[in-house]
């Protein structure tokens, strides 16, 4: 499935100037304001995180998907997490730790 609003973008490096980038332009920078904007014109909620010295994600929840756009001064990556469409009742609180409560 392609994510409409993904599109190659240019490089930019933060260096504490917001302003400078990398090959002479915005460009990156801009992508990812107008895919904020989008967002919050369509009234999706996300949050940034950054994720290693590399990357900032945007993480956007919707119903029954969670998506993961990480923007790094290389490329992005989009991961798409999708719910299985099955309603869980408390019982299953039990089992969400199972894996990771080491």
């Amino acid at each position: 499935m392609e994510v409409p609003f993904r599109q190659p973008l240019t490089c930019f490096r933060y260096d504490g100037n917001i302003g400078e980038t990398l090959n002479g332009g915005n460009m990156l920078m801009q992508k990812l304001i107008d895919f904020l904007n989008r967002l919050e014109s369509a009234n999706i909620s996300y949050t940034l995180v950054k994720t290693n010295d590399e990357y900032i994600m945007v993480n956007v929840c919707v119903p029954g998907e969670r998506w993961e756009v990480e923007f790094s001064d290389a490329d992005i990556r989009v991961e798409i997490f999708r719910s299985d469409g099955f309603i869980l009742n408390e019982s299953a609180i039990k089992t969400l730790f199972v894996y990771f409560d080491q």
